[in-house]
């Protein structure tokens, strides 16, 4: 039986990702991984939320699916699937020091985004194949 402060901790994961999801709260959902990393080792926290994450998504795609700009899709998957492919090659040569540590890295750059005003001059650079597939990639690679 998991301890009260883990039942704790990872409802309070669970609901900032939702919150997140749900645009209440956007960047809370970066949160979720190092707040669960406080109870249980980092691998573990970010293997038990991607199972949550993809049916979170798997839901919102099918209730947007008639607003979802599929082309978007159709750029940023490719890359996202390549991120993922070497994220999970990886993580069986990667220690768990270095994945908290990645962690860490990922989380205080979320902070630094919501932070700086990098994220309305990136707004104003017009959208490319090559930096969706790249960004897609980035995001896989992290998400894994």
């Amino acid at each position: 039986m998991p301890s009260p402060l883990f039942i704790i901790v990872a409802v309070l994961a669970v609901f900032a990702v939702g919150l997140s999801k749900s645009n209440f709260a956007p960047a809370l959902g970066a949160v979720a991984v190092p707040l669960l990393s406080l109870v249980m080792p980092t691998r573990e926290a970010a293997g038990m939320m991607l199972p949550i994450l993809c049916l979170m998504d798997a839901i919102a795609i099918l209730v947007y699916r008639r607003e979802v700009a599929w082309n978007v899709y159709a750029t940023v998957v490719p890359g996202a699937l390549a991120g993922t492919l070497v994220g999970w090659i990886l993580s069986a040569h990667v220690s768990g020091a270095v994945v908290s540590l990645a962690v860490g890295v990922v989380s205080l750059l979320f902070v630094l985004d919501a932070w700086l005003p990098i994220r309305k001059k990136l707004q104003q650079v017009p959208a490319s194949k090559p930096w969706g597939t790249f960004w897609g990639g980035i995001a896989g690679f992290t998400s894994f």
